[in-house]
């Protein structure tokens, strides 16, 4: 019992994409695509189940034929109006997040950065429109016996002052108790860890157009602000394995700044329209907002 999922999140210049593979096995055993497209026009997106099941993992899915490879460098399906073929850059590691403590009380759980920060090139199509692909982005991979209770999340390829660098940053209450913010920088050649332990206390705000915070970590004070608008939101609606749903409040094209503090000085990185942020809760917080639809 459980569910899977390999993600690609891509943006440029206001524009962005978000496709999942996901897999469930519950109370409902399928397997499925998901597409959804940012800044042409409103958020639309559309999720399709597909007949064979399928094998996934950070680095490999498989279904009737491969349809991703990590090392490969590529990433493709097609069903139902959703289609897309693209090609990417290798991968500089794979990374995982979780703090040390959380890998031991979850053991189940799982969210590793398969490719924090690639090219992708090709195409995309989502029911009948076409789009051409040029843009930098991440693979995640997410997986358990069923999904926290809430959680956000925002992550950045390719910062506008350093375009190798990048942030990937959660904040979650895996033990149901305290909220903790962990996850990953690189600025320059350096790797920052936040909360890599026990997690470090969550000190900050939430909401769907709002997501700061402030940390401590590699000697560096880290302020984290991301600003997400209302009209670029859509809401997915994660089934559990176990109960109910966990709604998703995501975009690919909102606007993130971090800056850190240290002993040579600050410095400040911006994310502007291409952030991935999302805020997923056990409910809907604006019943107006935009869901992506079964087809």
């Amino acid at each position: 019992m459980g569910y899977k999922v390999l993600f690609l999140t891509f943006s440029a210049d206001g524009k962005g994409f978000w496709l999942r593979y996901t897999s469930l096995s519950g109370m409902r055993r399928y397997s499925a695509l998901w597409a959804t497209v940012f800044g042409y026009g409103k958020p639309r997106g559309f999720t399709a189940k597909i007949g064979e099941p399928l094998s996934i993992s950070e680095s490999s899915i498989v279904g009737l034929e491969r349809l991703y490879s990590l090392h490969g460098g590529f990433s493709r399906a097609a069903s139902r109006g959703l289609m897309w073929e693209l090609n990417f850059t290798p991968s500089e590691g794979v990374f995982n997040p979780i703090p040390l403590i959380f890998r031991i009380i979850r053991r189940s759980s799982k969210y590793l950065i398969a490719n924090p920060n690639t090219t992708f090139e090709g195409a995309v199509s989502i029911m009948g429109e076409e789009f051409s692909v040029n843009h930098r982005g991440m693979i995640g991979h997410v997986g358990g016996d069923r999904y926290l209770n809430h959680w956000a999340w925002s992550h950045c390829s390719g910062f506008d002052e350093d375009p190798e660098g990048w942030l990937d940053i959660l904040v979650a209450s895996p033990d149901g108790r305290r909220r903790v913010l962990f996850g990953v920088v690189k600025r320059g050649n350096k790797i920052i860890h936040v909360g890599r332990i026990m997690g470090s206390p969550f000190r900050g705000e939430l909401g769907l157009e709002r997501f700061n915070a402030e940390a401590e970590a590699g000697g560096y004070r880290l302020k984290l602000e991301v600003e997400a608008a209302r009209e670029d939101v859509i809401v997915a609606r994660y089934e559990d394995p176990v109960e109910g749903y966990r709604f998703c409040h995501n975009t690919e094209i909102a606007s993130l700044t971090l800056t850190l503090e240290g002993k040579m000085g600050r410095t400040r990185l911006g994310c502007s329209k291409r952030a991935f942020y999302e805020y997923a809760l056990p409910e809907k917080i604006d019943e107006s907002l935009p869901e992506i639809v079964e087809v």
